[in-house]
């Protein structure tokens, strides 16, 4: 197996690879950011860039339908190792919805980067409705990265049933 990451194409003569000077993720409660609306979501930036790295993120959260529902500009620094975590007090500030989360990133020496990430919340049901069976997943589940969240998460939004195929 070959995983490829960070692939560059360019026009005209080789160049050597460059790494982007930043990389973030939002991280939370739930890896997966998929989010019941009693759940305390803890959502954090967390900034990987070289060490001591200083730089300005904008933050914008918009809702399916393109409002924003929540903007702020905030700074950070990261460590001796090259991190930043950078808390988001997005807890009990979205409804019910999908979200989009929009960094907008500007590093001391002038690097720019924008970066988008999803939050859901919802009302998850509990798999006894009548009509749970109706939508199924169709595909080969076994080995594929924590199956068991993917299977719970399946089941919160109501899918009732799977195939399997070997």
């Amino acid at each position: 197996t070959i995983w490829v990451d960070g692939l560059q194409l360019e026009e005209g003569k080789m160049t050597e690879y460059v790494e982007k000077p930043l990389f973030a993720q939002l991280v939370s409660s739930n890896p997966d950011n998929f989010f019941s609306p009693q759940d305390t979501m803890n959502n954090r930036l967390r900034v990987i860039s070289e060490p001591n790295t200083t730089g300005k993120v904008m933050l914008t959260v918009t809702d399916y339908f393109y409002r924003e529902l929540w903007k702020e500009g905030l700074s950070f620094s990261t460590d001796a190792k090259g991190v930043a975590e950078i808390p988001l007090p997005l807890d009990g500030k979205l409804p019910r919805g999908i979200f989009v989360v929009r960094a907008d990133f500007e590093l001391e020496h002038g690097y720019k980067d924008t970066d988008y990430f999803r939050i859901a919340i919802m009302d998850f049901l509990k798999n006894k409705h009548r009509n749970k069976n109706i939508f199924a997943t169709n595909g080969v589940l076994a080995g594929i990265p924590r199956e068991e969240a993917y299977l719970k998460r399946l089941r919160d939004i109501g899918i009732g049933a799977t195939n399997q195929g070997f």
